[in-house]
């Protein structure tokens, strides 16, 4: 009987499989959801990311993207009225961006010395 069970090998690579396909199947549902309402898997993304006030260029390497996209993605949120564009407490030529919906900082995330950059809040 012990030859017709999986070794720990096969149930290993099972599982990742099985991981692997959830992911996919997550992501896709994730993306039709946010296409229902007029956003890209991008939009989605930086919405996940943004979990603070932010400038551009952090949010940009959150997403491993580069910031001239995220002006892209930031201009689709504001559109979409899931983020604004305010000036920043620091450096009143730049502007911060907000994620809308009152979502603030997690325990633990210090940002204050990030706003004097382009940021997303």
């Amino acid at each position: 009987m012990a030859g017709s069970e999986p070794n720990n090998g096969d149930l290993n690579e099972q599982i990742m499989d099985a991981l692997i396909e959830l992911l996919k199947h997550m992501g896709n549902l994730g993306q039709a959801i946010g296409a229902e309402f007029g956003l890209t898997g991008s939009d989605g993304m930086a919405l996940h990311k943004l979990d603070c006030p932010m400038p551009m260029k952090d949010l940009a390497a959150r997403m491993g993207c580069d910031a001239s996209f995220i002006t892209v993605i930031v201009d689709s949120l504001e559109k979409h009225g899931l983020a604004r564009r305010e000036p920043s407490q620091r450096d009143r030529p730049q502007q911060e961006h907000r994620p809308y919906r009152g979502r603030a900082c997690h325990p633990g995330q210090d940002h204050q010395g990030s706003f004097g950059a382009d940021a997303v809040v």
